[in-house]
């Protein structure tokens, strides 16, 4: 598991702060997580849909998933925070 503060180069980053990012063999820590999430900060989508929501209906927090990699992007310090006392 990779954690960092999100920037230019990564999808979202116009949106998001924050970012952890988990490698294919990390796919059950990524959907554990990922249900925490939902269960902590209400339901959300995966990032190709969130971004077509009209902005006050989106979520503080969404995931991409690729071949190669999966991330969970949070808003804000807030959320970000919230995960770090839950798995670190």
């Amino acid at each position: 598991m990779k954690k960092g503060k999100m920037d230019r180069r990564m999808k979202g980053h116009q949106y998001f702060e924050f970012y952890v990012e988990f490698n294919h063999l990390d796919r059950l820590q990524f959907d554990t997580i990922r249900r925490w999430c939902y269960d902590t900060f209400g339901p959300s989508s995966e990032y190709d849909i969130w971004q077509y929501y009209p902005q006050e209906d989106r979520a503080n927090w969404c995931w991409i998933i690729d071949e190669y990699k999966a991330k969970i992007l949070f808003k804000s310090s807030k959320e970000y925070n919230w995960f770090q006392l839950k798995y670190t």
